[in-house]
């Protein structure tokens, strides 16, 4: 178990180490990441697809963290620890990256709109990913 933790601390460290290099270079062309991350203009009116869409990808994301806690027990006893951290902390910033992204288009959206609506989103949003943790760690 000491060396899972060591290898999924010394990853996060570098994210966080290399965080300040990645936004530099992230943030060089912004108009090229709204395009990419689909973050539409301010003034256009909140639709159906935009909130499935929102909620697809929590529901990805927590998904994603599912088949993390499901699998990668196994994966630490077939293959060690060093190899388990590393695929427990690649899956957890995965899943983070894309819920992280989803929630920042959905207040990127909704600052202008009324706090209920985003309260709502956001709730739905939780609730889901609750219960399909809840879901991973009985069948784990």
């Amino acid at each position: 178990m000491t060396a899972f933790l060591f290898v999924y601390i010394n990853c996060a460290f570098l994210v966080i180490i290399s965080l300040p290099y990645l936004n530099k270079k992230l943030l060089q062309d912004k108009e090229n990441i709204k395009e990419f991350f689909s973050i539409q203009k301010e003034g256009v009116p909140l639709n159906y697809d935009f909130i499935i869409d929102f909620l697809s990808n929590q529901a990805l994301s927590s998904f994603f963290i599912l088949i993390m806690i499901f699998t990668g027990k196994s994966i630490i006893n077939n293959y060690g620890p060093i190899i388990g951290g590393v695929y427990v902390f690649l899956f957890f910033m995965f899943a983070t990256v894309i819920a992280i992204i989803s929630l920042l288009k959905l207040i990127y959206k909704l600052y202008n709109f009324n706090w209920k609506i985003y309260f709502a989103l956001s709730l739905i949003s939780t609730l889901f990913v609750i219960f399909l943790i809840e879901v991973s760690i009985r069948m784990g």
